[in-house]
């Protein structure tokens, strides 16, 4: 396989991945600054958040995962 070959099959993946990530990121922080920030809020509420970060956290290597097994990129 040529090394043009290989950059045109991992490149688009390696891109993505460096965006999601990076989204991922900024989720996290928001996360940060909204428990630093609003120490008060109703439990119910941390909890409804506390449960949607953990979606988003488990999302993203499975959206990446995905990608990979439906493209054949692990094949």
């Amino acid at each position: 396989m040529s090394a043009n070959l290989i950059i045109a099959h991992w490149a688009p993946l390696f891109i993505g991945s460096i965006i999601s990530y990076t989204m991922y990121g900024i989720v996290l922080a928001q996360y940060g600054f909204y428990l630093f920030s609003f120490p008060d809020d109703k439990m119910s509420l941390k909890a409804l958040l506390l449960h949607r970060f953990r979606l988003c956290s488990f999302w993203t290597p499975c959206q990446h995962m995905a990608h990979c097994i439906t493209n054949g990129k692990f094949s």
